[in-house]
């Protein structure tokens, strides 16, 4: 398992697949930096570790504009 903590909280833990990957899936908070911690405790093949890695969250881009089109009913 890998735990992944960002701000000191906790966003997920990865159970690692047999082949030692795994994916979890994070919130984008507000714009800006975030970082990303990953700890393995070790196990009984594999030592401890952890990683860290920052990215950048852009703003939401504003919505395009919106087409209409009505069509008369026929009666």
């Amino acid at each position: 398992m890998v735990t992944v903590k960002s701000g000191g909280k906790v966003v997920c833990v990865i159970a690692l697949n047999q082949d030692g990957t795994g994916t979890c899936q994070v919130t984008a908070g507000q714009p800006g930096k975030v970082t990303f911690t990953g700890i393995y405790n070790g196990g009984s093949r594999f030592n401890s570790g952890s990683a860290s890695t920052t990215v950048t969250v852009q703003p939401a881009k504003p919505a395009g504009p919106v087409a209409l089109s009505a069509r008369p009913t026929a009666s």
